[in-house]
């Protein structure tokens, strides 16, 4: 009942079977499809440059997260071309060799650019980041199989709503977002737990403002249990909805805006918090922050049931570096219902998105005049 999916989906549950299916020369016909059907969404959890998704646990394993495309390509199970592969091996192994990864003794460190704590678990040790080496089973694939021949290609971009998982996933600009409704703990777990994250941010630590966080000020602040209420496409949009105790909530994305809908108890007090950049500048407004660092920007707007923006510092920081900025919005919310635009991209083209709000229903307008409807309940998308 502790839905918690990470990467371990690829590197261990559809990599094990197939990986034991070629050793063997025995045929998995079954574990062959899902891979398969796996790796069509997982690329897009990947940035342009092959940067992976930071979300769950094991992080420090860091490349292993190559050992399902490349398990793909050798095997053939995968809807993948084999440039398309290499440049997300290419490149996330590149990634990390760039940003410090490597001790002085050039040994992989415990944590992610560099020693890091909190991207740690009481099972880590030293030998823990040489899972990467599940990548190296491209190695595999013999002279001059396409792998090695076929020019590299971008890496596959796209959007996706897989309704099991209650994901949203989309990498269109370089950044890839995992918009996360369907993750349900007993516990607060910032590897799990917070509404998004992305190939280019971390969350932060639990001793400091929570990211990508939305509670009732004065109640708990945990976000689980989580209770999912799907996933799925409209058009241009995609979207992923949960409840929990006092709160429903549907995110919306068109492009690399999200969205995010939240419906409590009418006179509560909420706050909501947006992705969180190490050693920022802020641009800061009545209702919205714009937070740039390393040419990528994270901008939270208010658009109903908030009266105030804000940044609060993260001292710990977050596995891309300390200490960090995180955009706030807080407010009361008289009619029970909160609304807000969140963006991160290396663009600075924040649309102007409203929301019309009525005692059942929000409408969300985009400057182009195109309307999304969103109704009180759960089904609201459906």
């Amino acid at each position: 009942d502790n839905r918690a999916f990470d990467h371990y989906n690829g590197w261990a549950l559809h990599f094990y079977p197939v990986l034991y299916g070629l050793l063997s020369k025995t045929p998995m016909p079954v574990h062959e499809g899902r891979l398969r059907t796996f790796l069509g969404s997982y690329a897009l959890t990947f940035g342009g440059d092959g940067q992976p998704l930071y979300q769950g646990r094991s992080m420090t394993y860091r490349f292993a997260t190559l050992a399902a495309p490349l398990l793909g390509a050798v095997t053939g199970h995968t809807p993948l071309s084999p440039g398309a592969t290499r440049r997300l091996a290419s490149g996330s192994i590149r990634y990390f060799l760039d940003h410090d990864a490597l001790s002085a003794g050039d040994l992989l460190t415990l944590g992610w650019f560099g020693p890091h704590e909190a991207t740690l678990q009481p099972y880590s040790g030293s030998g823990s980041p040489y899972w990467a080496a599940k990548a190296f089973v491209g190695l595999l694939a013999p002279a001059g199989h396409p792998l090695w021949t076929a020019t590299e290609e971008p890496v596959p971009a796209g959007v996706a709503a897989p309704a099991g998982p209650g994901f949203v996933v989309q990498n269109g600009d370089g950044v890839a977002r995992l918009l996360n409704h369907g993750i349900r703990h007993d516990h607060d777990d910032v590897l799990y737990d917070r509404c998004a994250y992305s190939s280019h941010t971390g969350p932060t630590t639990a001793a400091d403002v929570p990211d990508n966080h939305f509670w009732i000020v004065g109640a708990s602040d945990a976000r689980g249990p989580l209770t999912p209420g799907g996933a799925g496409r409209r058009g241009e949009f995609a979207w992923a909805a949960s409840s929990r105790e006092g709160v429903e909530s549907v995110s919306v994305l068109r492009g690399t805006t999200e969205v995010r809908v939240h419906r409590v108890a009418a006179g509560s007090r909420v706050r909501q918090t947006g992705w969180a950049l190490p050693r920022a500048e802020v641009a800061a407004e009545a209702l919205s922050v714009t937070l740039t660092a390393d040419g990528l920007r994270s901008r939270l707007s208010g658009l109903h049931g908030y009266d105030r923006a804000a940044v609060r510092e993260a001292p710990e920081g977050t596995a891309f570096g300390r200490p960090a900025l995180v955009p706030v919005l807080d407010g009361v919310t008289a009619d029970g219902w909160a609304v807000s635009a969140v963006t991160l991209g290396p663009g600075d083209d924040f649309p102007d998105v409203r929301a019309e709000v009525t005692a059942d229903r929000v409408t969300i307008i985009w400057p182009d005049g195109e309307r999304l409807p969103l109704f009180g309940g759960l089904g609201a998308l459906s």
